[in-house]
Parts: structure tokens; sequence; C-alpha cells
């Protein structure tokens, strides 16, 4: 089984634009799941009511690692 997953994209628009919409609560509705994130390191937060194939109801996160507009980490654990 998978347990560390990391994933690196790159987005040709300038790091604060890219920052802007990675730790925007609606924006992260839009693109995967309702939530109640915020940009705060250590920040626990869950994405709810997943569609998402293979993932069955909530997911707890928790922010790990921010650092504006660099990099923002956080952890993802399903309710299996």
């Amino acid at each position: 089984m998978l347990r560390n997953l990391n994933m690196e994209v790159f987005y040709p628009y300038p790091p604060q634009r890219v920052w802007q919409v990675l730790t925007n609560r609606q924006a992260l509705a839009v693109w995967l799941m309702e939530n109640d994130f915020e940009p705060r390191l250590g920040h626990k937060f869950r994405f709810v009511h997943s569609t998402l194939p293979g993932l069955e109801g909530d997911i707890d996160c928790q922010v790990i690692e921010l650092d504006e507009p660099r990099r923002l980490a956080f952890t993802w654990q399903d309710s299996k």
C-alpha cells in the first residue's frame, strides 16, 4: 500500500498567482471539494462529501508545510 505521495506540478503563472488559488477555500472547493481550509501551519481541516473515485466520506487533512509562495504541503487521510 502506498503511504506517501509527493506531487510536483508546474503552472505557467507567477508563484503568487498560483499560491492565491491553492490557498483559497472557495477555489479548492471548485477544484476538489468543499472544505474548511486555512493557510496556517498546523491547521487541521476537512474536505467533505467526496465524490472522487475510490474515496468514501470526508477526508481529514492537516497543513504540515507552509512557505508562501513556494511550498504548501498537507496530509490527506480518507475515512477508510
